[in-house]
Formats: structure tokens, C-alpha cells, sequence
């Protein structure tokens, strides 16, 4: 489940897609995704802080 309502998720990706971002900001903004391993490497670095877990 979202935190975020639904409209708001849809003007954030009208706007990234406006300033050019990479699609792949614009579909984990507008929808739920499973990230890949390149992705979380981008997201969360190398590493997540001490205490950290990804929820999967």
C-alpha cells in the first residue's frame, strides 16, 4: 500500500517527466515496483546504513 494519494503520485511523475528524468524514476513514483539489484544500488548505495533492512 501507498502512503502517498494517487494524484499526487501522478503530478510528481508528470513533472519528472517534464525536467527529463529517467523512466524508471517516473514508474517507481506512479506505481509499485519490485526494484532489481542495479536499482537498489542506486537507490540505497553500495549498502544500507547499520540496523537497516529492505522489506521484501
Amino acid at each position: 500500500m501507498r502512503d502517498l494519494p494517487e494524484e499526487l503520485c501522478r503530478r510528481v511523475g508528470a513533472r519528472l517527466r517534464a525536467t527529463r528524468q529517467p523512466e524508471s524514476w517516473v514508474r517507481m513514483v506512479e506505481a509499485v515496483v519490485e526494484l532489481d539489484e542495479a536499482d537498489r544500488r542506486r537507490v540505497f548505495g553500495e549498502a544500507l546504513p547499520p540496523g537497516l533492512r529492505l522489506a521484501g
